[in-house]
């Protein structure tokens, strides 16, 4: 009996040496050395135009690929690599199999132009703060995202309890295209700095993702773009400093002059790991 014990718990000393080992953080020789097979990445973030939000861009109903076919044809002209896109937990909750389907149609028509996906799963930002499936609310003229949609919002951010369900989008989807070459990288949260319509605090959506995404460990690497500025005082949230600390590749947003943009590229330098700017 002592020695089936010594054996079992020698068994879950490697079993849990393993996890360790798949879950961690990339390395810093890793992520350079997939940063440098990648070239020159250039693109946008997408949506196609017939889409007013996330939700019309998945659901089946409003899913035209057709347009995203002779959109993406114009970005591979323009010499765009790869597109950033958001996803809709409302559609996948409706269907996941139906929205995985069109996913991968999605996939299959940026190969097509040489484009490589950048997927982004929650986001705080957006104007249409109840959203639901179906018909979607008419654009507001001269109002940029009028009808952009928070995923997956603060009665889901704020509610530990409904997260079974986000873990499991959340693995599913990454399960699927843990190994597809057509995703670049997972941007598990953007601007989780961002508390609009009452979202008390991203930190723990957003640790408990990385944590589902790292149970995962897929080929691809991990990201959050990073909003607030490195060395402000909004930058000691713990948003950023848990991104910092957990992103495979660091990516960020900068929407300012080129020299304050130059000079927030200098103070992230120091982390030696390969950067992005996907806005």
């Amino acid at each position: 009996m002592i020695k089936r014990l010594t054996i079992i718990a020698i068994l879950n000393i490697l079993c849990l040496s393993l996890l360790s080992k798949n879950n961690d953080k990339w390395s810093l020789e890793k992520a350079n050395a997939w940063f440098a097979e990648q070239g020159w990445i250039v693109g946008c973030n997408y949506v196609p135009s017939t889409a007013i939000n996330q939700i019309e861009m998945w659901q089946e109903s409003t899913f035209d690929p057709q347009t995203i076919d002779r959109e993406l044809a114009m970005a591979e002209y323009l010499g765009f690599n790869t597109v950033r896109v958001f996803l809709s937990h409302l559609v996948y909750f409706d269907n996941a199999k139906g929205f995985k389907t069109r996913f991968s149609t999605f996939l299959d028509i940026c190969e097509s132009h040489h484009i490589k996906v950048i997927v982004s799963f929650w986001t705080n930002g957006g104007k249409c703060f109840n959203p639901k499936l179906g018909p979607q609310p008419a654009s507001q003229p001269g109002v940029h995202n009028s009808q952009w949609c928070q995923v997956p919002g603060p009665e889901w951010v704020n509610n530990p309890e409904k997260w079974p369900l986000l873990k499991k989008m959340v693995k599913d989807i990454l399960k699927t295209y843990k190994n597809d070459n057509r995703i670049l990288m997972w941007c598990l949260y953007n601007e989780p700095e961002h508390h609009r319509n009452g979202i008390t605090s991203s930190v723990p959506l957003l640790q408990a993702t990385f944590g589902w995404a790292r149970e995962v460990n897929p080929s691809q690497p991990l990201t959050a773009p990073l909003w607030s500025w490195i060395g402000n005082t909004i930058t000691s949230m713990p948003e950023v400093s848990f991104i910092l600390e957990n992103s495979d590749i660091i990516s960020f947003h900068a929407y300012d002059t080129p020299s304050s943009l130059e000079r927030y590229i200098k103070q992230l330098l120091p982390y030696n790991r390969p950067m992005v700017c996907t806005e």
